[in-house]
């Protein structure tokens, strides 16, 4: 199993988006599904569905080589008010946060929720590339998915 760290860096092709940042938001009708990957954009964000699909199919190619039957995942990039709801309904902690893991099992790897506020707001507060954080936070709910917790293993995976 790959750490968050090299999903986060998994080969895409940003150059092949041809969609404009005006369609980046596509109302809650906006899913893109791609072989098992499914993506909701629920709010206004600077990536299209397309760019948060070819991400999530390259961290998954990644974290699942050699030709391995590659589990479904899901994706909601939301506003802080729903990811804040959802954080306190389903794990107990107040407020929103950048992104939520819910793993599932079988046939699918599970579920991811995002918040494209937060993550606007920690890229500025840290001084990092958008695009980069959201890469990293995909990246750390995927090694969620694939079972890894926070504590020493991760820790481990992130030096």
């Amino acid at each position: 199993m790959r750490t968050p760290e090299s999903l986060a860096g998994a080969a895409f092709a940003p150059e092949a988006f041809a969609c404009g940042r005006a369609n980046a938001y596509a109302g809650s009708h906006g899913v893109a599904e791609d072989a098992g990957l499914s993506v909701s954009v629920r709010v206004p964000c600077r990536f299209c569905r397309r760019e948060w699909t070819a991400w999530l199919a390259a961290m998954r190619r990644t974290a699942f080589p050699h030709g391995a039957a590659l589990p479904a995942v899901e994706l909601v990039v939301c506003g802080d008010g729903e990811i804040a709801t959802a954080n306190v309904r389903l794990l107990g902690c107040s407020g929103p946060t950048n992104i939520l893991s819910f793993p599932e099992g079988g046939r699918s790897l599970g579920s991811l929720m995002l918040s494209a506020v937060t993550l606007e707001r920690e890229s500025v507060l840290y001084g990092q590339d958008v695009s980069a954080h959201a890469r990293r936070l995909l990246a750390h709910g995927m090694g969620h998915l694939c079972g890894l917790d926070h504590g020493p293993e991760m820790e481990a995976s992130a030096s």
